[in-house]
């Protein structure tokens, strides 16, 4: 706990403590530029210690490159999905296979109600217009790991696209592999705040 709540800097606002939880004791914060952050209630924690233990920045590693060697170029055959989409429609494709699949897509929407990015779950086709190009801001994950897991449990298949760090976080959160999760994480450099949008 005393990481947690010592440097918010130290942290990129994926959520997996958030998530993980047992006392919901831990709420994201925003900072004064507007980037989430952990801080932990001290007076509600019992300290089991399941925050650090699926914190993906306490564990980091070193990517096994030569488990994942191949290397792919996607384009939609869609004219206009293509035109929608920031990576030539390759989010699309990979989303309406496992549409097909009868499974569930998790990635970032504008949310007009709330005023903010966050990650929402779609399953069908009309909706992926939602998930569709860059936001480039930080999304709101808030209990999406949550539902990932009970969707996983209930034997669906799942797609999560998020950032690197969102997607190492589910990944943390899980705690072990699941063969009907697929993960897509993009290209990122940084995102800005959400205070920029």
């Amino acid at each position: 706990i005393n990481n947690l709540n010592s440097n918010p800097y130290n942290w990129s606002g994926c959520s997996a403590c958030l998530s993980a939880c047992p006392k919901q004791c831990i709420t994201m914060m925003t900072d004064e530029e507007g980037f989430l952050y952990p801080k932990v209630d001290e007076q509600e924690c019992v300290e089991c210690g399941l925050c650090a233990r699926v914190c993906p920045w306490l564990h980091r590693t070193k990517p096994n490159v030569e488990k994942y060697p191949q290397v792919y170029a996607v384009k939609h055959k869609s004219n206009s999905i293509r035109e929608s989409s920031t990576s030539g429609g390759a989010f699309s494709s990979i989303a309406e296979y496992v549409l097909t699949l009868e499974g569930v897509i998790y990635g970032a929407a504008f949310v007009r109600e709330t005023q903010r990015v966050e990650h929402i779950c779609i399953n069908k086709n009309s909706d992926l217009y939602r998930l569709r190009g860059s936001k480039y801001v930080q999304s709101y994950i808030g209990n999406t790991y949550t539902k990932v897991k009970t969707n996983l449990t209930e034997d669906k298949y799942v797609l999560f696209v998020g950032t690197p760090c969102q997607c190492d976080g589910l990944k943390s959160f899980l705690q072990k592999d699941y063969p009907k999760l697929y993960v897509v994480d993009i290209l990122c450099h940084g995102v800005p705040s959400p205070l920029v949008l």
